[in-house]
């Protein structure tokens, strides 16, 4: 029998394929994306709300697979590898797109949250608990 901790892995490993795929389809659209000279940026899609969809797509992949192979303490390692991934794509990201777009990029970057909407931060935080607790109080 499948427990409640897989069944959450089994969604969040569908909600990331579904995000990635959301947040590929803009970027395949702008010429020069690919290359890192876009020749606009990108704020539709999944963009609107975050600027690194991609990044949250490969913690809920990463996590959920975690999740359904039962590998819970994986699990809560997978924030730590990824939020250094995402701080070094951080970086990157205004290094290469603030002399391209200048103002544009900042005032995207002043009203869109880095990897997720408060919301998310709340969610994320209460499965964290919950399969943190699960871990050490089993």
């Amino acid at each position: 029998m499948i427990g409640p901790v897989a069944v959450l892995g089994f969604f969040m490993v569908a909600v990331g394929l579904f995000l990635l795929a959301m947040a590929l389809f803009p970027i395949i659209r702008v010429p020069g994306q690919m290359r890192t000279l876009p020749e606009r940026l990108v704020v539709e899609g999944p963009y609107r709300w975050v600027r690194h969809p991609m990044y949250l797509s490969y913690f809920l992949l990463t996590g959920g697979t975690a999740l359904a192979c039962g590998a819970l303490k994986v699990f809560l390692e997978v924030p730590i590898v990824l939020g250094m991934v995402a701080i070094g794509g951080k970086y990157e990201e205004s290094r290469r797109l603030l002399p391209l777009f200048g103002r544009t990029f900042e005032q995207y970057k002043d009203k869109t949250h880095f990897l997720l909407p408060a919301w998310g931060w709340v969610a994320l935080g209460f499965i964290y608990s919950l399969i943190a607790f699960h871990v050490f109080f089993p």
